[in-house]
């Protein structure tokens, strides 16, 4: 995520993820937003 985020870039996070998507953002100095991830009749 270094090479493509900038300081103050905002990423676009699935919920539920893996902790490292949004610790890997937030060591690049993005903001973090969170959406929910799922599709019709629950699966992903």
């Amino acid at each position: 995520m270094l090479a493509t985020l900038d300081h103050g870039d905002t990423v676009l996070v699935p919920n539920p993820s893996y902790p490292i998507h949004i610790y890997g953002a937030v060591i690049a100095g993005a903001q973090v937003r969170s959406g929910a991830a799922g599709g019709r009749g629950g699966f992903l």
